[in-house]
């Protein structure tokens, strides 16, 4: 599928700019509560459950189904969503987990010009390997870290041996900064691909209201560096990971590489 465009007046019958009037981009987490942050919520789930099953990553802003990423000083330099005065490089979506989402949603409510969300297909990848890279790609000779929201409590960061494409390329797992090959073909290989993804890489510019919809198994995605302010006029966009597996939940990861899946908790305990 690669991406999918949406705008919040055709799909969720919502003016977001008028929503957000005289509310500012956060500074930090959690979001403050209010009732249109509610409501903004509860549309881009309903929309983003026509691909799937939305869920939340325990460790990852506490398990919540909408994540809010915006601008964070403290994190501008880092690769992770909050940064801004670096380019955020090309990766598919928590790469290292077994549990990657299949979808990844975004939603924009209030967008900058120079914030572009980059993207590259796999189908235009793949034109540009040999069968041989193919193979190597193909192997489980790569090992990727955890992703740095993960860690924000102090947790041990480790290796997870990867494969970067399967046998049909059809589905990639693939993260430019945190991901290397174990041996010298392997590397060579992931480098070529790494050109390949830069080669085929395209960029849009979210503008208030509109949604994009990222096939996370065919599709690297990453965002320009931009300029915040910290003055609530920042760039907001919302979150929706999305799988086509059961059960609805929040996934809890741990660092001895256990993984559960449970539904979440009812209002009644």
């Amino acid at each position: 599928m690669g991406v999918v465009f949406a705008r919040d007046k055709d799909v969720l019958g919502l003016d977001v700019e008028e929503l957000l009037s005289g509310t500012p981009t956060p500074l930090s987490l959690p979001v403050p509560e209010s009732k249109v942050n509610d409501l903004l919520n509860e549309a881009i789930l309903r929309y983003a459950s026509y691909f799937g099953k939305p869920y939340g990553f325990d460790k990852e802003q506490g398990g919540a189904l909408v994540q809010d990423l915006f601008p964070i000083k403290k994190n501008e330099v880092e690769q992770i969503s909050s940064s801004s005065k670096v380019e955020l490089e090309m990766h598919t979506e928590t790469a290292f987990h077994p549990k990657a989402p299949r979808y990844v949603v975004l939603f924009c409510l209030r967008g900058d010009p120079a914030a572009g969300t980059t993207f590259s297909c796999l189908s235009h990848i793949m034109e540009g390997l040999k069968q041989d890279e193919i193979e190597i790609l193909n192997k489980r000779s790569f090992i990727t870290s955890v992703d740095k929201s993960f860690l924000d409590e102090g947790e041990r960061d480790r290796k997870v041996k990867k494969q970067v494409i399967n046998k049909r390329g059809t589905k990639m797992t693939y993260d430019k900064t945190a991901m290397r090959g174990t041996t010298p073909e392997a590397q060579q290989a992931l480098d070529k691909f790494t050109k390949l993804v830069q080669k085929n890489k395209d960029t849009i510019y979210l503008e208030t209201g509109e949604i994009v919809v990222i096939d996370n198994w065919n599709t690297a995605h990453g965002r320009t560096q931009f300029t915040s302010r910290y003055d609530g006029t920042d760039r907001w966009i919302k979150r929706v990971m999305v799988s086509n597996e059961k059960p609805f939940g929040r996934i809890v990861w741990y660092p001895n590489e256990l993984y559960y899946l449970f539904p979440p908790k009812s209002k009644n305990g």
